[in-house]
């Protein structure tokens, strides 16, 4: 927020203009340099994604190694014979501003003939629901084994946000279901959304977080052949599994500890 989401942070937290908002600035301001100050006295760094490592190589000009965070992917298995696939896309998120759930609501409200549900709730649930029509369905929070049933029967999951890494994405995918997602940051990292994929591909991207962009993408999406195997999906989401994350973590403490001695 300090470095590159200060315009973001304050319109959040109603501080663009007064006192607090000078106040909120001057405090961020300072907060900034005493990062870049003690930065020089970090050993190495670890990034969740190639996009958070060009930042940190932007802020503090260090190199950082990329080394993708944990997905459970064992709490998200493939469906059963017992939960059958709908033709019912989905999305799930906290319902705040920088998630732009109200973007993919409107979307889908364009689309009558296509049905989406939410799950979520937060402080963008009135903007959310003001934009729903009769063909999306607000579902407000649900419990994990509600919300995996939901994944793994949707016809594919839609993701509006700039993440550092994103991991709904991967868990939906590790269900098997295909994503439809901004492509911008770590998005670009755990889909694998271009038609250079080929039968690996494991989803597919929009290129602007505005209504227009989110409905040609889903149209897209429904015409496209061939289509998007679970399989495929699956295999992806493994490589971001909790073992993968240990093994290339410890691998880089030893390395790093063993450069330091």
């Amino acid at each position: 927020y300090a470095w590159d989401l200060q315009h973001q942070y304050l319109a959040e937290a109603r501080m663009q203009t007064g006192l607090k908002s000078a106040i909120a600035r001057a405090m961020l301001h300072y907060l900034r340099m005493w990062d870049l100050r003690t930065s020089h006295g970090v050993d190495a760094f670890v990034a969740n994604s190639h996009f958070i490592g060009r930042r940190i190589h932007k802020v503090y000009r260090r190199d950082a190694t990329v080394i993708y965070p944990p997905v459970d992917v064992e709490r998200f298995p493939l469906p059963g014979s017992d939960v059958p696939r709908t033709d019912t896309f989905l999305t799930a998120s906290r319902l705040v501003p920088y998630k732009r759930m109200p973007l993919i609501v409107e979307a889908f409200s364009r689309m009558p003939h296509l049905k989406l549900k939410v799950i979520g709730d937060g402080p963008e649930l009135a903007r959310v629901r003001e934009k729903a029509g009769p063909n999306v369905e607000l579902l407000g929070y649900l419990p994990q084994q509600d919300m995996l049933r939901h994944m793994q029967s949707a016809r594919a999951f839609v993701f509006a946000a700039e993440e550092d890494f994103g991991i709904t994405p991967v868990e939906a995918q590790a269900c098997g279901t295909p994503v439809i997602a901004y492509g911008r940051g770590g998005s670009l990292e755990t889909v694998l959304g271009n038609a250079q994929a080929g039968s690996d591909r494991t989803g597919l991207f929009f290129d602007e977080q505005t209504v227009e962009s989110i409905v040609s993408a889903v149209e897209r999406f429904v015409e496209l052949q061939p289509g998007i195997s679970a399989a495929a999906c699956r295999a992806h989401a493994e490589k971001f599994s909790i073992q993968q994350f240990r093994q290339k973590m410890a691998a880089f403490v030893e390395a790093e500890w063993a450069k330091h001695r």
